[in-house]
């Protein structure tokens, strides 16, 4: 598969077979009643039921997965992270054949953990996301949500975060310095890069959220204050309450800054 690689992308496929070698492959692998190709679930499982991972042809994902990333979105917790060294692999050969951009696959694997919502200042988010209509501002609303903690989609990350052997993290972790080697990532891919990073290497909830002062902090603070108010369904205040007495509690001393929230 990685033949014609480099040294560098080929230690990052290498590293991410190694990592998840000891998974046993998953009786069920489809978790959805449809595909987008012209297979049924049922098909797919038969298709790649026996078939070893190092052996998956381009061919036979492509029959199953329309495009590569809806591995990461049709198929159960344990197949996901089962083929996850695929998909790694497929990610950086796509990227070394094209040698121009990060292409979908690798976005959507970083965005499996942190997604930034590029608005302007944490501070504008409560009038921009109030300001914002139709299908742009659910996008801006979700991911809004999963950066600070809340929601069904931030629950997901964690749970897959949850479910990663250390040595499977730090596989993920090489994939995403090699995203940032090539040189081909914007600003703002950075912060998703940086604090996906820190996610995966346990670091405390300031470095996730990529805030370094007491003033950061609050800032936080007072936008989940706002978004409950303004928005209370898509930040009810149960959800929103351990993000933002962690950082009033950082702030006054009250817990130290290296603090983490369920991972």
């Amino acid at each position: 598969m990685s033949g014609n690689l480099g040294e560098h992308p080929r230690r990052v496929i290498e590293q991410a077979f190694e990592a998840f070698a000891w998974r046993p492959e998953p009786r069920v692998k489809l978790a959805v009643s449809y595909l987008l190709t012209g297979v049924t679930p049922a098909e797919a499982e038969e298709m790649l039921a026996g078939v070893a991972r190092r052996e998956m042809s381009d061919a036979l994902y492509d029959s199953v997965f329309l495009v590569p990333t809806e591995m990461l979105h049709f198929t159960t917790l344990e197949a996901s992270l089962y083929y996850m060294p695929v998909l790694i692999s497929r990610c950086v050969r796509d990227i070394e054949r094209a040698r121009a951009s990060i292409d979908n696959t690798g976005s959507e694997i970083v965005w499996k953990f942190r997604h930034f919502p590029v608005f302007d200042s944490v501070l504008n988010w409560p009038h921009l996301l109030a300001t914002t209509g139709g299908q742009k501002k659910a996008h801006a609303m979700q991911t809004a949500r999963n950066w600070l903690m809340v929601g069904d989609q931030w629950h997901r990350a964690l749970t897959f975060v949850n479910h990663m052997t250390l040595q499977e993290k730090q596989a993920i972790v090489a994939l995403f310095d090699y995203f940032l080697s090539t040189e081909y990532w914007e600003e703002e891919e950075g912060k998703e890069v940086a604090s996906a990073k820190a996610l995966l290497t346990g670091r405390g909830a300031m470095d996730v959220l990529l805030v370094r002062t007491d003033a950061e902090c609050m800032e936080i603070v007072d936008v989940l204050t706002e978004l409950a108010a303004w928005h209370p369904r898509q930040f009810p205040a149960s959800e929103v309450a351990p993000l933002k007495n962690l950082m009033l509690d950082i702030v006054a001393g009250r817990r130290p800054r290296t603090t983490k929230l369920g991972w």
